[in-house]
């Protein structure tokens, strides 16, 4: 059915896959690759004439299809805007023979002339819209040469660009990427007969189990026309449909009728179903146009104050997503990364994506409706409001929504956000809330399947979503503000911006929280957990959007870095972003003492379909321990709940009496069905507060005795290090939590030996154990690399017990006690344990005997493979709640 392996070779150029799969033919050829290319400055190439593609006229090359700017396009220029030339050859395949040719253009930015031969053949504006030209006529059969000249100016202020950075500076340019110019989708050639299907939307009746058709069919013939659907669900299930078309003088015939979908299989977030279509167009034996299409029965819509999708509520789990890659910017470096993306949002539990200012490549829809995820699609908009620059964003928006119809994934188009492109005044402004007004009925007209958001964050008009933007790093703040969205939204504001523009009411429009996080320049992923749970307390907020899928550049809150490498959390995304959702609504203390009382209210979010109808609700108090050592738990608990499916109620409460333990706790609260599987999981971090009682107890039995040995940070004997001035570090309680240094030198703490024990010979192990990090310059998750490794020499008494790499200085929920005691932002280290049970442990007795104390070194020597600074971490800040400790066991 299609000739990819014949005329394509997917390992001589990039991006070889077909572009549309969502439409396509079965002769097609794809011309991205290496073409010949040349900057003009001057913008006289056409006085050059460049136009007729002599090669000497085009020095460089450049693979196509990534913007100039990219790495992968082999120019990495990213100081030029302006005018450039593109040159290459093609043949026409032989099988091609009396059929017409187009040349067909994924996406160009900005502007676009296009000669074939020497021949201009047009011309297309808009850098997200697909454009195509018949070259028939144009075309030898033999060699023919195809020259672009593209403009893409620097002042983009009249011109849809979103975040591409302009000159002058947008507003918004401190959150503006890179500049991303030229060719940046795939260019392929498309054989057709004379008269072909232009264009086909399928419009899903699910209550009536139908699909509506409607066809547009381009070139005149006299002779009857059938019009053939071959329609294939995801089961097997075939359905046929022909229909007879009464054709007319002129060139276009447009058709419409509808096809019965009996028993439909849905399509929805866990069963993606799609129904494959060939569409054939046939007015004689040997004269056809076949298309390969899909669609997805589908619905979506809101009310009640909700989003239903196929007759139920959802809520709705999306990241910002905002189509940009280290190596190709704008474009992918391959379809395997557009489905990753796609799998990874999949994977952390999200059920759908806000596709940020960026019309995206048809590939990415074509795997959210292929693997199930939810599409938010975003315009890109310019920067002033003025007639032309509306004219440009309603043309590139309609292109949009025409391309993407069939897209089962996509269930919301939005013109504008943040009043980016409407100068900040649409709150007040008459004009501009009757062109927002008009963009809205213009897309409910043209598409009146989907939700239309009018302009995502504050300054509503009319819109389906009430949806507003918040984004803090304080939990206080964020508790207030979240309570008022939820509560009295009329009267939630930002930056002087309320949620509804003058003159305009809420009405029952359902909320969402469609843009938070805390990542702007700084690391915001450990503020996702506690957010969650306060969002996830009120049932008037039905979704969100967490801020964002991935790192780019230099806003650092991603799931992931920039090239796609998760962080670590320290829990299960997918626990966090879960339909059901158990809420842990605690307002006290973090640090608590033992017999205190803990009270937790816990709410139930319930949004998994089908609902949970009986449910065990479970609970556990654990030690915080390494991964090596058996669980500890301190309380446990059990008790049966029956949720109200569709909203957040409340089903329980905990009230915990304080055990007698010391140290970082984690309270575990999960729920199971019937059948055990875990429906909803979230955790509660505590510091149980002992100073009387150690980390490790003193053991005695039959054959030894074990006890332990301290030495907080604050211990510090002496330091040496070559990083300036040494700080003492996160202090809790006008006491040092921690220590550390930059880069090299060394630390040495004291810890006092026990006089009554005196150290005897005949002392038959020691054992050091400590929790301790690396020391990077940039305290963040978002880094160019994977780990910050430093080499850590460890010495007692001077005499060297082993040299141990630490992988990094972890940033996450892991470090519990950092957060609860506000010394940062999850700093933790690792469990270091070392065994000294050989000739060195007489040495050590020896000196310790001689001075009375043990001198615990550690040391990033400069000579070191890994020079990457050290932290010391101490009883009540990182992980673990140790303080750097000697476990002494004695034989008796």
């Amino acid at each position: 059915m299609t000739t990819d392996g014949k005329l394509n070779n997917p390992s001589s150029i990039p991006r070889p896959e077909h572009p549309r799969p969502d439409f396509k033919r079965e002769d097609w050829l794809n011309l991205n690759g290496t073409w010949n290319f040349s900057y003009d400055p001057d913008n006289d190439g056409r006085e050059r004439n460049l136009s007729d593609g002599r090669g000497e006229s085009f020095p460089e090359t450049i693979q196509v299809p990534y913007p100039w700017q990219s790495q992968l396009s082999g120019q990495h220029n990213t100081d030029y805007t302006g005018v450039v030339w593109y040159q290459r050859k093609f043949m026409i395949p032989s099988s091609w023979s009396g059929k017409s040719i187009f040349l067909r253009f994924g996406a160009v930015d900005y502007r676009a002339d296009v000669w074939v031969n020497g021949q201009p053949i047009g011309t297309h504006e808009g850098g997200y819209s697909a454009f195509e030209f018949d070259i028939t006529s144009i075309c030898n059969r033999q060699e023919n040469v195809l020259v672009v000249r593209v403009d893409d100016p620097a002042n983009l202020y009249e011109i849809p660009h979103g975040k591409q950075a302009s000159i002058p500076p947008d507003p918004w340019q401190q959150f503006s990427f890179a500049t991303t110019s030229g060719i940046w989708q795939t260019v392929w050639l498309e054989a057709r007969p004379e008269c072909y299907v232009s264009s086909v939307r399928f419009t899903p009746n699910i209550s009536d189990e139908q699909v509506r058709v409607d066809v547009e069919i381009i070139g005149y013939t006299k002779q009857v026309q059938m019009l053939e659907f071959g329609i294939q669900s995801a089961s097997g299930a075939v359905i046929t449909e022909a229909f007879e078309l009464k054709t007319t003088e002129g060139k276009q015939v447009n058709f419409s009728g509808s096809i019965n979908i009996a028993n439909p299989e849905l399509w929805d977030i866990d069963t993606p179903n799609l129904y494959t279509t060939i569409v054939k167009l046939k007015w004689s034996e040997n004269n056809s146009d076949e298309v390969f299409t899909y669609f997805g029965m589908r619905q979506i819509e809101q009310r009640d104050g909700q989003i239903w999708l196929n007759g139920h509520p959802i809520y709705l789990m999306t990241a910002l997503d905002q189509g940009y890659w280290p190596d190709g910017l704008c474009t992918a470096p391959s379809d395997e990364a557009l489905k990753a993306d796609v799998a990874y949002a999949k994977r952390i539990g999200l059920n759908g994506l806000r596709k940020h200012l960026k019309v995206e490549d048809p590939r990415f829809n074509y795997w959210a409706d292929q693997l199930g995820l939810l599409m938010w699609c975003d315009m890109p908009c310019p920067t002033l409001f003025n007639d032309l620059a509306c004219e440009r964003l309603y043309t590139e928006l309609m292109a949009m929504v025409e391309r993407d119809y069939n897209h089962p994934s996509i269930i919301i188009w939005c013109p504008y956000n943040e009043t980016w492109g409407l100068e900040f005044t649409l709150q007040t402004n008459t004009d501009m809330q009757k062109w927002v007004t008009k963009l809205y009925d213009q897309l409910k007209l043209s598409d009146p399947t989907r939700i239309v958001v009018d302009n995502s964050g504050w300054s509503h008009v009319k819109t389906d979503l009430a949806d507003f933007h918040y984004y803090t790093g304080n939990e206080r703040d964020w508790r207030i503000k979240i309570q008022e969205y939820a509560n009295k939204p009329e009267v939630t504001g930002v930056f002087g911006f309320k949620l509804m523009a003058d003159g305009y009411e809420l009405n029952n429009t359902p909320l969402l929280l469609s843009e938070f996080g805390f990542g702007w320049q700084h690391d915001g992923s450990w503020s996702l957990r506690w957010s969650m749970n306060e969002l996830r307390r009120h049932a008037s907020i039905v979704g969100f959007t967490y801020c964002e899928l991935y790192d780019i550049e230099y806003e650092y809150a991603g799931y992931t870095l920039y090239d796609r490498t998760p962080k670590e959390f320290g829990y299960d995304l997918a626990t966090i972003n879960s339909a059901d959702f158990i809420v842990l609504d605690y307002q006290g203390e973090l640090s608590v003492f033992p017999d205190d009382e803990i009270l937790i209210r816990l709410l139930y979010s319930a949004y998994a379909h089908p609902p949970l109808q009986n449910g065990n609700l479970r609970w556990k108090l654990i030690r915080v321990l390494p991964s090596h050592v058996p669980e500890s738990v301190l309380m446990c608990g059990e008790s049966a709940i029956e949720p109200t499916p569709y909203t957040v109620g409340e089903i329980d409460e905990l009230k915990l009496r304080v055990p007698n333990a010391r140290g970082p706790v984690q309270l575990i609260v999960w729920v199971e069905d019937d059948k055990g599987k875990t429906r909803a999981h979230n955790t509660l971090d505590f510091e149980i507060y002992n100073p009387t009682q150690s980390f490790f107890e003193t053991t005695d039995n039959e054959e030894s005795f074990t006890f332990a040995l301290s030495a907080p940070p604050g211990n510090k004997a002496k330091s040496v290090w070559n990083s300036g001035d040494h700080q003492l570090g996160y202090w809790v309680d006008d006491r040092p939590g921690a220590i550390w240094f930059d880069e090299s030198g060394k630390i040495e703490l004291r810890i006092p030996v026990i006089s009554r024990l005196g150290f005897p010979s005949s002392l038959q192990d020691m054992t050091l154990i400590m929790e301790l990090g690396s020391r990077p310059d940039e305290i963040t998750q978002s880094i160019v690399g994977k780990n910050r490794f430093s080499d850590v020499t460890v010495s007692l008494n001077n005499i060297e017990v082993e040299t141990v790499r630490l992988l990094d200085l972890h940033v996450h929920a892991g470090g519990a006690l950092t957060r609860i005691h506000n010394t940062g932002v999850g700093e933790h280290g690792e469990w270091v344990e070392l065994r000294i049970a050989d000739e060195r442990l007489e040495k050590i007795i020896k000196e310790a005997k001689r001075t009375g104390y043990l001198s615990l070194g550690l040391e990033v020597k400069a000579t070191a493979e890994h020079v990457g600074g050290l932290t010391v971490f101490g009883s009540r800040v990182g992980r673990y709640g140790i303080d750097p400790t000697i476990k002494l066991t004695i034989p008796k």
